[in-house]
């Protein structure tokens, strides 16, 4: 976090990946390109290749200080998290607020992988001490209170 003035400037990455093809790295950078533009942030970004699949790191800049931004933030974070799921992208990487939405949607096979995940995490961890709701993974107790 940084002062600048009155303002109290933060930083939240966005980090969708995609296949190693060129098709999928244009199509991520107008998709989000558009979205950060339409809520009035700057679209700061970098690309992480590898031989498969690439990385697309976003980085908003906002201000803290400023609850109306504060909101702008937000909702863009979700409205990208939900468009690029939508179009078959996956975040890669989250800040802890937004891994819960993140994980709900990877839902192939009625969310199968989160399945599995729960049965890992009650098996290793069955008082949910370790990190309960990291990644959208919760433990049996808290699954069963919410119900």
């Amino acid at each position: 976090q940084a002062v600048l003035g009155s303002r109290r400037l933060a930083i939240i990455d966005l980090s969708p990946a995609g296949p190693m093809v060129d098709v999928h790295a244009r199509r991520i950078n107008e998709l989000v390109r558009r979205e950060i533009r339409a809520h009035g942030f700057d679209h700061l970004c970098g690309f992480y290749c590898e031989p498969r699949v690439f990385r697309y790191v976003n980085t908003l800049i906002f201000d803290k200080s400023n609850p109306a931004e504060m909101k702008k933030v937000r909702e863009l974070y979700s409205v990208l998290i939900r468009k690029l799921a939508e179009h078959g992208y996956g975040e890669s990487r989250t800040h802890l607020a937004y891994m819960e939405s993140v994980a709900r949607t990877y839902d192939f096979n009625n969310h199968a992988m989160l399945r599995f995940q729960e049965t890992i995490k009650d098996a290793l961890d069955p008082g949910g001490i370790i990190a309960p709701g990291k990644s959208g993974i919760w433990p049996r107790s808290y699954r069963e209170a919410a119900r």
